[in-house]
């Protein structure tokens, strides 16, 4: 678009309008870019005078309908997390009137939400994401007003409003004001992070001189010629308005062409530790080194960052843990307090709906920025899974070598600093049925992802055929159900970490194998329609009773007492391995992180998982002020039942213990035996069944 009839011929504008575009020109120069973004004039706009007939004109040439615009907006206002209840209410009114206005006066709505200094930058992010990818808006070329006061011809001016809060600096920035005040130069320099920008610019922006700010690596992105004619015109006009420049983020770069007038004040600020910057001429600069805070006045400044407007909502305990965190982690020589401003801001970009960052969100951001194990760096999750092989016992009965199995690899890649895109833990669980392979896998749901429901189950027995896999991927293209997306690409989108359960694994189809195997190398499974779904933050877990029904054959026999039973216990592992081997190729075995054979429980085994079993419902009955107990014939007989039963512990938790157990205690009930703080009992009666007893608490 040429720039002599963007908007019209620049006698159209009115001057207010006009400096406004000059601005926004300025601001994109700036950042080496011939022209601004429309969004850029809009914020120039309102910042002089707001001519909404301008103002309009300018939204139809970008293609923004204002009306629209203000009423998205809406939406986002009440998802902000904002103290200012009763603004942000305001605003919230003004926005839903809105698409009540002719847009002419929506642009003045626009004008009171993009003027906020709460909501300027959410309503300019709206703005921006309305222009077309690229769009520009040219401009009519501008003529220096040099008389102009409020608006350099290049340049941000600082005004005191843009004066940061400092914490422990006040000296060292008073010191460079005043300097600055008196015409003399002031070169700041340190390591990255120091502060040394911030107390620049508030020495400038609390100086009683016009200063105009510049970033020194967006002037190297400027054409030469151009920047010396841009930095000419400012010149003149801080020459005739007495004012000084604010030169930010220097290096031992020599910038020949960048010569003024040594009647302008000059501070200067350098990333690197050097103090050596050959400025052409004979300019002295006073150089004066920022050094990094220690740890309470990191904090304390910190703590004066973050009570500024618009930034990020920080738990109690968090500054304390940014320091700490960027101490230990992020820290290179002179990097604070500037390390942990960032780490506040990587792990705000990662939280959801503006909420408050915790310790917990900083500790995960340390671990995706350095790329350590999270156990590394957060001691709560280190003493969490330090304690997982004792926290698991607590939910399985006899089964102490698979737990310390599993318990071996979940440590050996929690607290691995090698990167593996592969899935967080992939395990096989061999053995007889009944004996604690699915409870295992409920209680590392349980304990590692918080929830019973992080388990989710697939009946591998359903996978037979090798078309089948379609149900887990989705189907081809052109077969029913191709739109819907496998059942197992849903189940990973919704929720990536999870256990997942393949139950019997042994009966799946060969290509459900060759599935797996790309699965488990690379930690991404991809379905029909090209959609991926993320494996790496899951745990897979494969059962399969392979080699167990010569185990029960030999069960009579050999008996569950000393050396019979340790011979036993060896001879079955062996077969079940042996059976592991046969069926499943070398390939597929070595992908597998822990193959964990399960042995048969003993009656010590059963009577304990029975006390489990005992101990959750008499947890359920809580609320019903009763205590309850199981007689010790009742209790003998149900694990004999389940020493003989091929079913082991599954038999004695649930069919048993629900018709010996919670049928009779129901009928109890429901035949009206129930009295507060009474004790139940429930026994084998004369006839051998098993029948409920109350007692008065206090009476035998």
């Amino acid at each position: 678009m040429a720039a002599d009839n963007a908007l019209g011929d620049e006698r159209a504008f009115t001057p207010a309008v006009l400096s406004a575009l000059r601005e926004a020109e300025g601001s994109a120069r700036a950042s080496g870019r011939p022209a601004p973004f429309g969004e850029e004039i809009a914020i120039s706009l309102l910042h002089h005078g707001r001519d909404e007939g301008q103002f309009a004109a300018l939204f139809e040439q970008a293609g923004i309908n204002p009306v629209g615009l203000a009423a998205d907006l809406v939406p986002l206002i009440k998802t902000r997390s904002l103290a200012e209840a009763d603004l942000i209410a305001s605003y919230l009114r003004f926005g839903q009137a809105v698409s009540l206005l002719p847009p002419a006066d929506a642009c003045l709505v626009l004008s009171a939400l993009l003027a906020s200094s709460h909501l300027g930058d959410l309503a300019r992010d709206l703005i921006f994401s309305r222009l077309s990818v690229g769009t520009t808006l040219s401009l009519p070329t501008p003529v220096a007003d040099l008389d102009d006061a409020s608006h350099p011809p290049f340049g941000r001016l600082l005004r005191v409003e843009n004066a940061p809060v400092l914490a422990g600096r006040h000296e060292l920035a008073e010191r460079v004001r005043s300097r600055f005040d008196a015409g003399l130069n002031t070169l700041l320099h340190g390591y990255a992070g120091v502060g040394k920008s911030a107390i620049a610019r508030h020495a400038a922006a609390t100086s009683s001189r016009l200063v105009v700010e510049l970033r020194i690596p967006a002037l190297r992105e400027l054409d030469l010629s151009e920047a010396v004619a841009q930095l000419s015109v400012l010149e003149q006009w801080l020459l005739r308005h007495k004012g000084g420049l604010l030169l930010l983020d220097g290096d031992d770069t020599p910038l020949p062409w960048l010569q003024l007038s040594e009647e302008v004040p000059i501070i200067l600020t350098l990333l690197s530790a050097s103090s050596e910057w050959p400025l052409n001429g004979s300019r002295e600069f006073a150089r004066l080194t920022v050094s990094e805070l220690d740890t309470a006045e990191a904090r304390h400044a910190l703590a004066a960052w973050a009570s500024e407007p618009g930034r990020p909502a920080l738990a109690p305990e968090a500054l304390d843990e940014a320091v700490a965190l960027a101490t230990t982690y992020l820290r290179e020589p002179g990097m604070m307090p500037g390390a942990a401003i960032r780490l506040i801001e990587q792990a705000h970009s990662e939280t959801i709906d503006g909420s408050q960052i915790s310790a917990v969100a900083l500790e995960q951001a340390v671990a995706r920025v350095t790329g350590l194990p999270l156990a590394l760096v957060c001691e709560h999750e280190r003493l969490r899974l330090n304690s997982i092989d004792q926290r698991l016992a607590k939910h399985i009965i006899g089964q102490d070598e698979a737990i310390s199995a599993v318990s071996r690899a979940t440590w050996r890649r929690a607290f691995s600093v090698e990167a593996d895109a592969r899935p967080a833990g992939v395990f096989l669980f061999n053995g007889p049925t009944g004996v604690g392979k699915t409870e295992l896998a409920r209680a590392l749901a349980i304990e590692l992802f918080g929830s019973e429901d992080a388990l989710v189950r697939f009946d591998m027995g359903e996978y037979q055929h090798d078309h089948e896999i379609a149900k887990l991927i989705g189907a081809p293209p052109g077969y029913k159900g191709h739109d819907a997306g496998g059942q197992l690409i849903q189940a990973l989108q919704k929720s990536p970490r999870m256990v997942l359960l393949l139950d019997e694994i042994e009966k799946a189809h060969q290509a459900i194998y060759d599935f797996l195997l790309g699965a488990f190398d690379y930690g991404v499974i991809t379905g029909t329609r090209g959609q991926k779904a993320s494996l790496r933050e899951a745990i897979v877990i494969m059962t399969s009773n392979l080699g167990s029904s010569t185990v029960h054959d030999n069960r009579a026999t050999i008996g569950f007492g000393g050396r019979d039973q340790d011979a036993a216990s060896s001879q079955n592992l062996a077969r079940g391995n042996k059976a592991v081997r046969d069926h499943f190729r070398a390939e597929f075995r070595n992908r597998i992180d822990e193959i964990v054979q399960f042995r048969h429980l003993d009656r010590d085994d059963l009577d304990a998982v029975l006390q489990l079993r005992l101990d959750r419902f008499i947890a359920s009955l809580s609320g019903m002020r009763v205590s309850f107990s199981l007689g010790p014939r009742l209790r003998t007989q149900m694990v004999d039942e389940a020493v003989a039963s091929k079913m082991g512990a599954r038999e004695l938790v649930q069919r048993t213990f629900r018709t010996q157990v919670e049928d009779v205690f129901t009928e109890a009930l429901r035949t009206g035996m129930y009295r507060p703080s009474a004790h139940y009992e429930i026994e084998l009666d004369v006839a051998g069944a098993a029948s409920c007893i109350r007692r008065e608490v206090g009476n035998a």
